[in-house]
């Protein structure tokens, strides 16, 4: 005999919905996008370096960055649960292999985008997201120094909004 939970169907909610982290998110873009007025004038009087003194405006970018790829990620897994597999054909096991470390963000986005549940559009703009996401997170200067060459400062306000959009084309699909 089988194991009785392996043939359970799992109720998959709509995530968005009632993700309690995303009601502070807008907060914390608006957040971001202060810091990066902040910065800019730090800059004006630092010849292009933003130092650690300032530590509160890179927490707030680094945050941003996190929050909003922790949404697209979770939206990427939802989608591959919910359009690519159906609720129909959702087991316990199976939900639990594709939320492990056995699929990475980057497994999702490719089998949706190869699936064509997401578009060339919408899959070059979260493989866009996550660069940026990962410039601001893992830049090792950003500790003791943000380089402005490094993270392209002029540009930082756009990657939010590109950011947020994505999100939100997403939540479209």
């Amino acid at each position: 005999m089988g194991d009785e939970k392996s043939d359970q169907v799992v109720e998959l909610p709509d995530i968005f919905a009632e993700m309690a982290v995303y009601s502070n998110y807008p907060d914390v873009k608006d957040n971001a996008l202060e810091a990066v007025e902040t910065i800019r004038e730090a800059d004006k009087s630092n010849r292009g370096r933003f130092y650690q003194e300032n530590s509160e405006e890179v927490q707030r970018l680094v945050m941003f960055f996190l929050w909003n790829s922790l949404l697209i990620e979770e939206g990427l897994v939802t989608l591959t649960e919910t359009r690519l597999i159906g609720t129909e054909n959702m087991t316990p096991q199976l939900k639990e292999y594709l939320r492990g470390n056995n699929f990475t963000y980057e497994h999702h986005r490719e089998l949706l985008h190869k699936a064509e549940i997401i578009g060339d559009g919408l899959n070059g703009e979260i493989k866009r997201v996550r660069r940026a996401r990962n410039d601001v997170v893992h830049n090792p200067k950003r500790l003791v120094v943000f380089d402005v060459e490094v993270l392209d400062i002029p540009n930082l306000d756009s990657e939010i909004e590109r950011a947020d959009n994505t999100l939100k084309k997403l939540f479209d699909v």
